[in-house]
């Protein structure tokens, strides 16, 4: 376990690797979010080059339990382990060979899906059925000063019951901005501004928001004016065309297909919810915080520059 940036995914897919050399079988890799899924698997390919499918099962969990195989694994490796529920812990276990090993990622502070935690020395701890302390990442090495700051206000404000704050290991540099925008093309403005002044090529950014329907009517100003986007959602065009009493369901199938397309170096602009891209990290992050979200100050990033 450890915090937002102490290299868990990276200890992850190192571990993937050297189990797949030392056991010379496929190894399951099975994330929450659609999305965090093709990261792990770029990140691999980065390592190794490209890999046959049989080598790595790299994918998120419902999907996989849809189709999964009979066989079973020598080694499972599960991120981001708080956002899956006790009963998914279970059904895991199902698949692990008999003394196999299996190995859970975890930060309790992104716990976003508000999963059940338990009591563990007087701490609350992600449901595993894995006894004993945890192996603990200290620090992050990813935040710059004035993120970090901004992280632990965070913690202070939100987290002040809980016992163990993580302190951060910090870099130098980065930028952190504010800017009051009144409307969406407005946002493009400054987010064309940022990019120009700063040298930044579109594929290290991702723009996020807690809406689609924002993100939706920004991807098409962005369009309009020559921007390739790579997204977790439908365009405006294609939810328009959606009607019908299977609406929900249609935008749900047509989402379920974006996730699985959204990918590290597309070369292009990402557009995403919070919640589809957690998990990632990129140089540049631009977050609309909507107005009437309560203490927009205090919002949390991995990047090394952001724009509010």
């Amino acid at each position: 376990r450890g915090a937002t940036g102490s290299g868990k995914t990276t200890v992850l897919i190192y571990r993937a690797i050297n189990a797949f050399y030392r056991t010379h079988s496929p190894i399951l890799i099975l994330t929450y979010n659609i999305t965090l899924k093709n990261y792990i698997k770029d990140s691999i390919t980065s390592i190794i080059g490209t890999f046959q499918d049989d080598f790595f099962t790299i994918e998120n969990y419902h999907q996989f339990k849809y189709h999964a195989p009979r066989s079973s694994y020598k080694v499972i490796l599960v991120d981001e382990v708080q956002d899956f529920k006790t009963k998914h812990i279970d059904e895991i276990y199902r698949y692990l060979e008999e003394d196999g090993e299996i190995v859970f990622f975890a930060d309790e502070k992104q716990n976003i899906y508000e999963r059940t935690l338990i009591d563990e020395d007087g701490r609350k701890r992600v449901y595993t059925k894995v006894p004993g302390r945890w192996n603990e990442l200290h620090g992050t090495y990813r935040l710059t000063k004035e993120i970090s700051e901004l992280a632990q206000n965070f913690q202070r404000e939100f987290f002040a019951e809980c016992d163990d704050l993580e302190t951060q290991n910090v870099t130098s540099g980065g930028i952190l901005d504010y800017y009051q925008a009144e409307n969406l093309n407005a946002v493009y403005v400054i987010f064309q501004n940022l990019l120009e002044k700063n040298m930044i090529h579109s594929d290290d950014v991702v723009i996020l928001a807690n809406e689609i329907d924002q993100l939706r009517l920004l991807e098409k100003i962005l369009n309009s004016h020559g921007f390739e986007t790579l997204t977790t959602f439908e365009m405006q065009e294609e939810f328009e065309f959606f009607s019908g009493r299977n609406r929900d369901e249609d935008l749900k199938y047509f989402r379920r297909i974006a996730k699985n397309k959204f990918r590290m170096e597309s070369g292009k602009i990402k557009i995403s919810t919070v919640h589809s891209y957690k998990g990632w990290s990129i140089h540049t992050e631009i977050f609309i915080v909507d107005k009437n979200i309560s203490n927009p100050n205090l919002i949390f990033t991995t990047a090394q520059t952001v724009l509010f």
